[in-house]
């Protein structure tokens, strides 16, 4: 009970005083005491995650606004679109130099992000239930949570120059890869507008796969050798993650009738949109990469 008590202290004192742990009786068992303090210290807040004014990623910005940013989206695919055509009659560039550079800041990014949502969203579940963190908005009194959530909006702008490399590199732009981009912006951009419920664990999910894929796409411009495995596994982690949206969604919406849950009809039908029409995309890339060719390889030695 002693060790308890002092780690859930060390808990309760990273993630400052107006964290839900702070409030009494929170009866856990959080594991050993070595690692719980390493990962402590790295939950420490940051002078950025208590300002308040860092959390208002939008404030006196329209950008905010679905619509608009439909607008940026369209603006940049048209923008895009007239560097596909330049680049037709040309050689692609190597850019291997920035696109590590590039693809290491994200994958940087997305592991300090993963840290952060799921050491809430973890402590969030242990102290409440499951229903509190997909039908209300309790997450989003956390100044972390509200931090990171900014950046998360931010970055998906931030992501849309991954397209920019592909292109310049003379890569295959394929559907889904722009389709998702340009949708996550506008959806992750209205949620964070109109406080979606269930957005603590879009984002969440989305942190953790993007820690992995951003790693991976590092190592690979680096050249440097990986297992085979890893490539699927990522992909495997993408479907899993659109499946768990998915769950989320159907949970947010059943729980809907009951008092203070925070979804609407429009919120679940967009949501529920995205993550099937997302969840069929990636079970085709799935199938095109790791399945059709091991399909043909065994059709040619028969």
């Amino acid at each position: 009970m002693s060790l308890n008590r002092t780690l859930l202290g060390l808990l309760r004192s990273s993630l400052g005083p107006g964290s839900i742990l702070s409030r009494p009786k929170v009866r856990c068992i959080l594991g050993p005491p070595q690692p719980f303090a390493r990962l402590a210290k790295l939950l420490t807040l940051t002078s950025a995650e208590r300002n308040r004014h860092s959390h208002e990623c939008f404030r006196g910005n329209r950008g905010a606004t679905p619509a608009l940013q439909l607008r940026d989206v369209t603006g940049h695919k048209a923008l895009f679109g007239g560097v596909l055509n330049y680049m037709k009659a040309r050689e692609g560039f190597n850019l291997q130099g920035p696109l590590i550079l590039w693809s290491f800041c994200l994958a940087i990014f997305s592991i300090l992000g993963t840290v952060r949502m799921w050491g809430y969203m973890w402590a969030l579940v242990l102290r409440e239930s499951l229903k509190q963190t997909v039908c209300f908005t309790t997450f989003l009194d956390n100044s972390v949570v509200r931090f990171w959530s900014c950046l998360f909006v931010l970055s998906k702008i931030i992501e849309l120059g991954d397209t920019a490399f592909i292109i310049l590199r003379k890569r295959p732009l394929i559907f889904v890869h722009w389709f998702h981009h340009s949708t996550v912006l506008v959806f992750s951009s209205f949620g964070y507008k109109n406080k979606v419920a269930a957005g603590g664990w879009f984002m969440t999910m989305n942190y953790g796969v993007h820690s992995l894929m951003y790693t991976y796409y590092t190592l690979k411009a680096a050249k440097v050798k990986f297992p085979g495995w890893l490539p699927r596994l990522i992909t495997s982690l993408q479907l899993l993650q659109m499946l768990m949206g998915s769950i989320v969604v159907i949970l947010a919406y059943t729980w809907s009738p009951e008092h203070g849950c925070h979804v609407t009809t429009d919120q679940f039908f967009w949501s529920i949109t995205l993550y099937v029409a997302y969840f069929i995309l990636f079970v085709r890339v799935f199938y095109q990469t790791y399945v059709m060719p091991k399909v043909k390889a065994k059709t040619k030695s028969e």
